[in-house]
């Protein structure tokens, strides 16, 4: 048996022990179980049949718990990651990671006898993987721009403070920023080394916008927000390319938007091909079927299994995609920060 110990029963805990529990009812999945569950007191914790830890040290502790789902607050992310490892249970971990180069460096020597896995599930999305291989097959020809924004509403009627919002946190960088950074990186290997050229925030808490180049020339426009009146939580991207466009939002996990050289502008919506999908579905539903946000999370959970077990997963991201997109956000803020230098007067 596999068992899983999660951190944190807020509302992305309670996302991530769904997909554990709904893996757990799969063929492939029968023998992994969530054995205990830590984090504040409250109506989800208790009302829970397994045991559950107010102290998260004893849960990393427990010997029937093999695999540790980080999912509290941010600011205890790399705490509870480093104590994990340093246990030598197999880690999965919410974003973001750490915030300096030699505490992920630090991370990264820990993690080299465990598993990992970090949680941007968007990669998972069949349109995501339909993309990627529209790119790597040449089919858009030479990518040369990729433009994406994460906008969310709901900081614009926060009853009252919280930690995302009060500047203890890593604020939408950290929480959506990442998710951009890791999903360009994802669909193109170049964007790993992609350097900032510009980039603005108020403050961080809720908006910031970036662009930036990769080595290749490749350019990038990425916008991320918590104040977008209308978007509950909606993530678009588009690939531009000399041979042809392809873009997909999360609100359409299986539908990409495709136009190619000769065809009309921005003329196909195409559902992803059954083949295409198989991997997302053969396990799950079938053919055909529509997917769901949640499912995202099973997949996330299928493949951080499959990486305990020793078999590849080419769509997890691992600990150093984690600090990667860690990277890029910060390279944002110091960006930011950096005092503009005035043109010389001729």
């Amino acid at each position: 048996m596999i068992g899983v110990g999660v951190i944190g029963t807020g509302g992305i805990g309670r996302s991530h022990l769904r997909a554990w529990r709904l893996l757990g009812a799969t063929p492939d999945g029968g023998d992994v179980h969530v054995v205990a569950v830590g984090g504040r007191p409250g109506p989800p914790a208790q009302s829970s049949p397994l045991p559950r830890y107010d102290n998260w040290h004893d849960l990393v502790d427990d010997p029937a718990v093999h695999v540790v789902d980080v999912c509290a607050p941010d600011t205890r992310h790399q705490e509870m990651a480093e104590y994990v490892l340093a246990a030598g249970k197999h880690l999965m971990c919410e974003k973001p990671l750490a915030f300096a180069p030699q505490d992920r460096a630090r991370l990264l020597a820990d993690a080299r006898r465990v598993a990992t896995g970090v949680c941007f599930v968007y990669r998972h999305l069949p349109a995501a993987a339909y993309a990627r291989m529209l790119i790597a097959d040449g089919r858009l020809g030479t990518v040369t721009e990729v433009r994406a924004h994460y906008l969310q509403q709901w900081a614009l009627d926060v009853p009252e403070p919280s930690w995302r919002m009060d500047g203890s946190g890593a604020g939408v960088l950290g929480d959506l920023g990442t998710h951009l950074a890791d999903l360009a990186a994802h669909l193109i290997p170049d964007f790993r080394d992609a350097h900032v050229t510009s980039a603005s925030s108020p403050d961080f808490a809720c908006r910031a916008t970036w662009t930036t180049n990769t080595p290749s020339g490749i350019h990038g426009v990425f916008d991320v927000s918590r104040t977008a009146r209308g978007y509950d939580n909606h993530l678009r991207l588009e690939v531009f390319g000399t041979q042809g466009t392809v873009s997909f939002t999360s609100l359409r996990p299986d539908e990409v938007t495709l136009s190619l050289a000769g065809a009309p502008a921005l003329g196909g919506l195409v559902k992803v091909d059954e083949m295409t999908n198989r991997a997302f579905l053969e396990q799950w539903w079938g053919p055909g079927s529509a997917l769901g946000w949640g499912d995202l999370f099973l997949h996330q959970a299928s493949d951080m299994i499959d990486l305990v077990r020793g078999r590849v997963a080419v769509t997890s991201a691992t600990l150093a995609d984690g600090c990667d997109a860690d990277a890029l956000t910060e390279a944002v803020r110091r960006t930011v920060h950096a005092p503009v230098q005035k043109a010389a007067i001729p």
